[in-house]
């Protein structure tokens, strides 16, 4: 009896292992780059993200944004289907923002009631609230494009 049990439980293993290993369902990735421009110049600092949504099920992508350009390679790269891409700028503070005693140093420099970090110039529909989606192809090759438009002036 304790015979019959492993070989049923080998079974029953190399069934799961095989059953896993073919499996369909793998998050497939793509290379991907492209360029980001707001208003008539180039993004020059920024982070963009890949963020799933509806069927398409996984984790986000996100890379650099550097000197209006973004690329992914395939192993980070956002997955096929339909994502919302959501773009944020980079403020330029001679220090690194991960550097607590320059963001320190800077915040007690700061007059009481102004931010150390500047507000993102990028309006929130680009970003935290993004209207922008992309649908991502099996196999794509063609990079991937934004234009954002900055804000309306408004005439006083």
């Amino acid at each position: 009896m304790l015979l019959s049990c492993s070989r049923g439980c080998w079974i029953a293993a190399l069934f799961m292992a095989a059953t896993v290993g073919c499996s369909s369902n793998q998050l497939e990735r793509v290379a991907l780059r492209g360029g980001v421009q707001f208003g008539s110049d180039m993004l020059a600092s920024g982070r963009i993200h890949f963020i799933p949504t509806g069927a398409t099920k996984g984790p986000a992508a996100t890379a650099v944004i550097r000197d209006g350009f973004y690329e992914f390679d395939r192993r980070t790269g956002p997955l096929v289907g339909t994502h919302r891409v959501e773009i944020e700028s980079q403020p330029q503070l001679g220090f690194a923002l991960d550097d607590e005693a320059a963001f320190a140093a800077a915040a007690v420099q700061m007059p009481r009631n102004k931010p150390v970090l500047p507000k993102d110039p990028i309006p929130a529909r680009y970003n935290r609230r993004s209207e922008l989606t992309a649908t991502i192809q099996r196999g794509q090759t063609a990079g991937l494009d934004f234009f954002l438009e900055p804000p309306a002036v408004s005439a006083r």
